[in-house]
Order: structure tokens, then sequence, then C-alpha cells
């Protein structure tokens, strides 16, 4: 083989692993809901997961969206109703859900 059917097909191979490992990341962070969210909203309703989905507890927010805390009780047992919250998620894309990792009572009003 001479010099340059050597550069191409080098070339080739580091390309195909180098799209292999991104595919390969990308996978691994779907799959385990590694995609960092925040989401801020007042509390309406907080109630057992009754719906189908793999977590514990919803909560829902006053524009109906709708967040899930999957193991933490703490968490749960820590909000109010009718108080604003800046919450710290995490897009379970697998699954379809906005999963709550921690949760911050704020005050977002200008002064």
């Amino acid at each position: 083989m001479d010099g340059f059917k050597t550069v191409v097909l080098t070339t080739l191979l580091v390309s195909i692993a180098a799209i292999g490992f991104i595919a390969y990341v990308i996978g691994d962070v779907i799959e385990n809901a590694k995609i960092p969210d925040q989401q801020y909203g007042t509390v309406s309703a907080m109630d057992p997961v009754t719906d189908g989905h793999p977590a514990k507890y919803i909560v829902t927010l006053e524009d109906d969206r709708q967040l899930y805390i999957t193991t933490n009780t703490t968490t749960y047992e820590t909000i109010e109703l009718n108080k604003a919250y800046l919450f710290s998620c995490r897009i379970d894309a697998k699954n379809h859900m906005i999963i709550i990792d921690s949760a911050w009572q704020t005050n977002r009003t200008a002064t």
C-alpha cells in the first residue's frame, strides 16, 4: 500500500471510532437521565404516582407541568403546597419524565 492509501484508511478508521464514541456518550446520557434541567413554579398538587411512571411521587405546578420524585422521600416531605420553588431536575427522556433532584424555595419577584 502506498502512503496516500494508508493515510486515507487511517483517517477513515479514526473518524469511525470518533463517531462511535460520540454515539456511545449520547446514548449513555439519554439512558441514564443525565440531562440537567431547572424548573421554577408554584406547587399546586402533590400525590403518589398512579399513572404508571417509574417514580414514587408526582409534583404538579400551577401551569400543569408535572415533575417526578423517584427515590428522595425527604425532598417530597419538605415541599409545601402553594409555595414557589426552583427545582434542580434531570430529564429522563426514556420514560418521558422530569425528575426532581432538589428544591429550593425562592421568591422571584422584582423589587
